[in-house]
């Protein structure tokens, strides 16, 4: 019987996710008492432009189609951050 061997895990990515996990947790704390403080409205702020999309690239970088001997593909990272900023973009000239 062949024995399937598990990838290595990228500690790096898994505590950039748990750092944006952080991150989703505060901008909900500081949502709820935003109030007249601008630096706490500018934290929120900050907080809510990247942490998600930040979370869905890392989690879709790390995605792979059962195949336990593909790496990790670059040019689908690039796509990924090209169509973030793409979308960024409209949102904002919207």
């Amino acid at each position: 019987m062949t024995e399937i061997k598990k990838p290595e895990r990228i500690w790096l990515f898994d505590n950039a996710k748990a750092v944006l996990m952080l991150l989703v947790v505060l901008g909900h704390m500081f949502s709820s008492c935003i109030g007249e403080s601008r630096a706490i409205r500018m934290s929120t702020l900050w907080i809510y432009t990247f942490h998600m999309p930040a979370f869905v690239f890392i989690s879709g970088l790390l995605h792979k189609r059962n195949r336990p001997d593909s790496s990790l593909r670059w040019d689908k990272a690039v796509g990924f951050l090209l169509r973030g900023l793409a979308l960024r973009y409209m949102n904002y000239f919207l």
